[in-house]
């Protein structure tokens, strides 16, 4: 082909997308659809994020003594702070398809109905919980699939249950706190006053920055357990290792199948078992 015939092209395909352009600009609209907003997303995130919100509910939180979800999707799920007094359940990218948002005595109840015939992108988005600071009610998530990731929040009590995805908490302080997951690894920090966390699945990390004022217990059939404590707890560890073995960093002592590890006054208690992994204690 010539270099005449090249150009020819070249200007044909200009001439089609001048084209586009005016007659969508005459229309108000853009001429590729989503691709602005995309390049929105490339050059810094919070362009695109302003207008991914498909659905907000506010609550005034002094009304509220609970927050339950219960989730059938995909929906990775984000527990943050709110800036103000209000309890805020956001949806992301359609992620409300099929969900149903209702308070009722005292209680948000967040619940998405199992359908046959589902949308293509059902189940996808992400769903944002925005608790005040001064939050003291309970909240509970249920969640078929679907990652849990929960960034300085207060809670009287949280039970968090994934059956395959990760759950993780950062500066949490939540008094009594529950964990469970069939497939996917945890990660809790912060102040917890009675610890319980079960996987089958996936590796167990926990920081424990005050003395708990009930027991902590880990348990993983695969995977490993690693408890950070500040050196001036005292604690009593109770580990039981199937196939694996125990390391405790602060009291330098180890072990094989089962055993206990006691750091100063011993006053704290934990509880480790797996089957197939290792357990370690060490300092925060």
């Amino acid at each position: 082909m010539k270099r005449n015939q090249y150009l020819g092209i070249l200007w044909a395909a200009a001439a089609v997308i001048l084209t586009l352009l005016l007659i969508r600009g005459i229309s108000g609209g853009t001429p590729f659809g989503g691709f602005p907003d995309l390049l929105a997303a490339k050059a810094g995130g919070d362009a695109v994020n302003s207008v991914s919100i498909t659905r907000e509910e506010r609550f005034p939180a002094e009304n509220i003594r609970s927050v339950s979800f219960s989730l059938q999707g995909q929906h990775p799920m984000e527990i943050k702070q709110s800036g103000d007094s209000d309890i805020h359940v956001e949806f992301w990218d359609g992620a409300e398809t099929n969900c149903t948002v209702s308070p009722d005595g005292g209680t948000i109840t967040v619940k998405e109905k199992s359908s046959m015939r589902q949308h293509k992108d059902r189940g996808r988005g992400k769903i944002r919980l925005l608790l005040p600071a001064a939050y003291n009610g309970d909240l509970r998530v249920d969640s078929t699939s679907g990652a849990i990731k929960a960034d300085g929040i207060r809670a009287a009590s949280a039970q968090l249950e994934v059956v395959s995805g990760s759950v993780t908490l950062e500066a949490c302080t939540i008094p009594r706190l529950s964990i469970e997951c069939v497939t996917g690894s945890i990660k809790a920090g912060g102040t917890f006053g009675k610890l319980d966390v079960q996987t089958v699945t996936g590796s167990i990390k926990a920081e424990i920055r005050e003395v708990p004022e009930g027991k902590c217990s880990f348990e993983t059939v695969t995977g490993s357990i690693t408890v950070s404590l500040p050196r001036s707890i005292g604690y009593t560890v109770d580990y039981d290792c199937t196939t694996g073995s125990f390391k405790d960093a602060i009291t330098r002592s180890s072990g094989k199948k089962s055993g206990t590890s006691t750091n100063g006054s011993g006053d704290a208690r934990i509880s480790a078992s797996v089957v197939t992994g290792s357990i370690t204690v060490q300092e925060l």
